[in-house]
């Protein structure tokens, strides 16, 4: 894992269509609508690995600016679902 400072989990947080990610005591969190909320483990500044009994990778794509625009999850089959932020 890779570490980061509150300031960067903080500019991950927000609300991608049905999730919602935030950032509590170092670290970031995300859940989707009245699901229960997981942690994400950091492998590079933009991507992450859920802890869950199915781990998937959580990827948040920045655009031109620099802002991160969407929030990206990649099951271990390869199949890809999207939020908008």
């Amino acid at each position: 894992p890779v570490a980061l400072a509150p300031a960067e989990l903080e500019r991950l947080a927000g609300s991608y269509g049905p999730y919602r990610v935030w950032a509590l005591g170092g670290q970031l969190r995300v859940q989707r609508e009245t699901e229960a909320p997981y942690l994400l483990t950091p492998l590079a500044p933009l991507v992450f690995v859920s802890e869950t009994d199915q781990p998937v990778r959580v990827e948040f794509l920045a655009g031109a600016g620099g802002a991160v625009t969407r929030l990206v999850f990649v099951d271990d089959d390869g199949r890809r679902e999207e939020a908008a932020r």
